[in-house]
């Protein structure tokens, strides 16, 4: 793999990738994060609104939010989304938007099958489960607050942009399909930008193949996985890689219908990794789908400045 080119100075990052992805456990002790240098903890909640993150690079969006949904309440949109199964030129698509170079027949065809007995056990899988969770937290970004125009969105309270550099070949990856492992996806890339004041932060979604109750409160693979594959294209791509800080915000979806919020930072020299414990979408209680979404529209505070933006 050739994400050493451009890394100057980044050398424990890039060996920390690599042993990440050598390693076979899909859970992640406190003792074999310390073993790979990254410091790592679980934060405690403040009443709901915020997360004790420290230091903190991501404040929720401040304002309580209102007329949201619970998870039962969609099963007529989640009926209107279902695709039925799956479309093999659809794959064969993705297979080439998502790879480079390769057999994108073969890979098609791999994922076709894969996704068809997926279909079959849509119910039982996690990992379609886990997406259901996000796509519930996406629509109701998607939907136009009381009193806002029609075209006035819920996320647009967020001042985000999609982030999507050119791929390369020697990149890391930002999913893993099922016949390499664990299937998980890094989805919605987004970056902070502010006219003649960029920022270096990131937010994203990771769904994953995991059942919450088998994660418990250990990291996953996956989560460490996607955070350390996505800081490695940071520090190689503009605009992010004259930065002296990288911290990412990242959504955590598992199954059945659980997630968590997780904050990163990377300075240069250590990795750190702060982590919510693992909510259930399904509870009745709101409190959880509003602190999702109120992390989604979240305002970059902390060391803000980007060096170059070219």
């Amino acid at each position: 793999m050739g994400a050493e080119a451009n890394v100057e100075g980044h050398d424990a990052l890039i060996r920390l990738y690599h042993r990440i992805k050598e390693y076979k456990s899909w859970t992640l002790s406190s003792d074999v994060l310390q073993e790979f240098g990254i410091q790592a903890f679980q934060v405690e909640i403040s009443d709901g609104h915020s997360l004790h993150f420290n230091p903190c690079f991501f404040r929720p969006y401040p304002k309580k939010l209102h007329h949201l949904l619970h998870l039962a309440e969609l099963d007529d949109y989640k009926r209107g989304r279902n695709p039925g199964p799956p479309n093999f030129d659809g794959i064969f698509k993705k297979a080439q938007e998502d790879f480079l170079n390769g057999d994108y027949l073969k890979i098609a065809n791999r994922n076709y099958v894969s996704a068809t007995k997926r279909w079959a056990k849509r119910e039982e899988d996690a990992e379609w489960r886990a997406r259901e969770s996000f796509d519930y937290i996406e629509h109701q970004l998607d939907t136009t607050p009381e009193g806002q125009p029609w075209y006035f969105k819920l996320r647009s309270l967020g001042n985000l942009e999609f982030w999507d550099p050119r791929k390369r070949p020697e990149d890391p990856t930002l999913m893993q399909l099922p016949s390499e492992g664990l299937e998980w996806t890094v989805i919605d890339t987004y970056r902070y930008y502010a006219e003649g004041s960029p920022k270096p932060h990131t937010i994203c979604a990771n769904v994953a193949d995991v059942y919450a109750t088998d994660a418990d409160t250990a990291l996953t693979l996956h989560e460490v996985q996607a955070i350390v594959n996505l800081m490695v294209i940071r520090i190689t791509h503009k605009p992010f890689r004259e930065c002296h800080i990288h911290p990412i915000l990242v959504l955590s979806y598992m199954g059945p219908h659980h997630g968590r919020i997780i904050q990163a930072s990377y300075d240069g020299e250590r990795l750190t990794v702060q982590y919510s414990q693992l909510w259930s979408f399904e509870d009745e209680e709101r409190a959880l789908t509003e602190l999702f979404i109120r992390y989604n529209l979240s305002r970059p505070v902390g060391l803000q400045q980007v060096l170059s933006i070219r």
